[in-house]
């Protein structure tokens, strides 16, 4: 909170977690002419609190690019009623994915968060809901506070009517899911990605720090539910901060006992991360932090005896659908829309997966792969 004159009003600083249908909308930026989801929340805002609201967010979306738990902050007069009153918390807790009414120590605070959400989505169009409301000091920002953020991009290769309005539709040749992954390992840390941004683009640098890369193919259960099964895999210097994820994948015919055999090794590690080459030697064994009941639950674990690394199953193995997940400190214009459309080469065997060293070193657009659409791709996390 911030007191620039004993005359003026007292300002407090909330961060909103919202989520959006990115179809009605030319992207989050207010523009000219043009629908934005930052001009709907401003006008929502404003009419409710009655005052002029300016909303700032997390980053920029394409035009139909979705988000679910994208953060943006506004300044209001705190004397309003409909809005929570401030409470120390740390900032660890403040993320895209958290239930941030639910850390409130007081109900009367809580209560006035619910009514507020209740209140603003009965303004707001269909394709926007606010998920939370959380009061901050004023020194926290929803773009500059950012330390990372995570996109995913969906794709299934068979007609399916029910996927259409947010999965890319991809029937031209059966993809090697492993060299995507291979491929995609070539992004991590840190890189030029001039040659993956919108032509004409101005920015100030093209450089990012890219954290996490990896395709996984979206399981569907006997049960009928839907899961992607993944393993967390720290890695070692350089990047001890890396993070890289594989797929675990069941055998055919195998049952839940199946998971508990074998289990007495329970390293799980990716070393030898080489950030110019790209290079990953893996060595993984068997996890297994969970009892049988708990996969039953749909939990995510493995054991060696009933499961295999994506490294060794063929794309045929798998389901027909997928989704990429990059994660970046910050990401440039059309950026995972081309990474996406790159990779896409890679898995048709037009290109080798090593041609994304020499792609990024042109810092040539026109020799990346096509932009792939926006409706499939969703902004899913952010990290403060």
């Amino acid at each position: 909170m911030q007191y620039k004159d004993t005359k003026e009003l007292i300002k407090m600083r909330y961060f909103i977690s919202l989520s959006f249908n990115g179809a009605p909308f030319n992207g989050w930026q207010i523009q000219k002419n043009a629908n934005s989801v930052q001009a709907e929340l401003q006008n929502a805002l404003s009419m409710l609190l009655k005052e002029s609201i300016s909303v700032v967010g997390a980053g920029r979306t394409d035009t139909g690019v979705n988000a679910i738990g994208y953060i943006a902050h506004f300044d209001c007069q705190n004397s309003s009623s409909l809005l929570p009153c401030f409470e120390q918390t740390d900032i660890s807790s403040i993320n895209s994915n958290s239930a941030f009414s639910n850390v409130y120590s007081d109900c009367q605070n809580a209560q006035k968060a619910e009514f507020f959400l209740y209140k603003i989505n009965a303004i707001l169009p269909k394709a926007i809901t606010v998920n939370s409301i959380f009061p901050v000091s004023d020194d926290l920002h929803a773009r500059f506070s950012a330390k990372a953020r995570t996109y995913n991009y969906f794709l299934h290769t068979n007609k399916d009517p029910f996927n259409n309005l947010f999965s890319y539709y991809f029937p031209y040749g059966k993809l090697d899911i492993c060299k995507m992954n291979e491929a995609s390992r070539y992004f991590l840390g840190q890189h030029d990605f001039a040659s993956l941004q919108k032509s004409h683009t101005d920015v100030k640098t093209t450089i990012c720090t890219v954290t996490e890369a990896y395709w996984q193919p979206i399981v569907s259960n006997s049960n009928g539910t839907v899961e992607i099964r993944t393993c967390v895999q720290h890695t070692s210097p350089p990047h001890p901060q890396l993070l890289f994820k594989n797929v675990l994948f069941p055998y055919a015919g195998g049952n839940s006992n199946d998971y508990c055999n074998n289990s007495n090794d329970n390293s799980h590690n990716i070393s030898n991360i080489n950030n110019n080459s790209g290079s990953v030697s893996s060595d993984i064994n068997c996890i297994n932090n969970n009892s049988c009941s708990d996969y039953n639950k749909n939990t995510i674990l493995g054991c060696q005896s009933s499961i295999r690394s994506l490294e060794s199953i063929n794309a045929g193995d798998f389901n027909t659908h997928y989704v990429f997940t990059v994660t970046a400190n910050r990401f440039l214009r059309n950026m995972v829309r081309a990474m996406v459309g790159t990779l896409l080469e890679i898995g048709l065997g037009k290109k080798e997966p090593e041609w994304i060293l020499e792609l990024l070193e042109s810092k040539d657009r026109n020799k990346a792969g096509n932009s792939v659409p926006g409706n499939a791709l969703f902004l899913t996390k952010i990290l403060y």
